[in-house]
């Protein structure tokens, strides 16, 4: 008998499904009981709690969902949600199955990457059962990053959708982290961040940071772009930096 690869580990977050073979997670899940970005969605939680009543959080790339559920008990005290979205079938499974293990009823998961256009693309083809670096497969026509399994042919498509066609009214926190495609899910969420104002943490590892923090400018100059850690910006006001305790003269301010 195959040992299956879902394990359930208790932690911060919540009782979580994950996949034994990840590589990157997964050990920080079973050594210390949190994310290996625990810090960062720290912060995230302090933004939710800030929040007005009703607001929405959206985990964009959400891999096995430490973000999304973490934030969703935040919000249930408000009334607020949390839009999870993951391409990878399986991994947006085990963020299902994570919601209901904590009872978790105001986390809305989404099996679907997202873009600028609506459409089915093909979904990369890997070995669930193998060693591999699950939040490092990129839904591009090639794989850029070299992995520990090489990409199969795929025989999945998955649906792609644009946040701006879900009309949230009142996004109070974006998390990007889409393997390369941030510009294309910032394209596609033009009218939310210009109506919502939401504070937006975008992964640059395999983008062009440059153009993300352009990007952003053209949407409001209301924005702070700050240096986020080694791999991330992050994009927030003035007065809600003020109010979770982010010092202004000790960050890298890029625009």
């Amino acid at each position: 008998m195959t040992v299956p690869y879902t394990i359930k580990v208790p932690t911060i977050h919540g009782d979580m499904l994950i996949n034994r073979f990840d590589i990157n997670q997964t050990t920080a899940f079973i050594k210390t009981g949190a994310a290996l970005d625990h810090q960062q969605i720290d912060i995230a939680q302090k933004i939710c709690h800030l929040s007005a009543p009703g607001s929405q959080m959206l985990d964009i790339g959400s891999n096995f969902g430490s973000y999304a559920l973490s934030c969703a008990r935040t919000l249930k005290a408000k009334g607020g949600e949390v839009h999870a979205f993951e391409g990878q079938r399986i991994l947006a499974y085990m963020i299902c199955g994570s919601t209901v293990l904590n009872s978790i009823e105001n986390l809305f998961v989404h099996h679907a990457c997202v873009g600028n256009s609506n459409q089915n693309i093909p979904i990369p083809c890997f070995d669930y059962n193998k060693v591999m670096n699950f939040g490092s497969i990129e839904f591009g026509e090639v794989q850029k990053e070299k992995l520990h399994q090489e990409r199969g042919v795929s025989h999945e498509v998955v649906r792609q959708v644009r946040i701006d066609d879900f009309s949230f009214e009142n996004v109070c926190f974006m998390k990007v982290d889409v393997e390369g495609m941030e510009l294309h899910v910032l394209a596609g969420a033009e009218q939310t961040i210009k109506k919502c104002l939401p504070v937006i943490q975008i992964e640059t590892l395999k983008s062009d940071a440059d153009s993300i923090v352009n990007k952003v400018k053209s949407l409001s100059s209301s924005y702070n772009i700050c240096q986020y850690g080694p791999c991330d910006i992050l994009c927030i006001t003035d007065s809600l930096m003020e109010k979770i305790g982010l010092k202004k003269e000790a960050m890298t301010i890029l625009a």
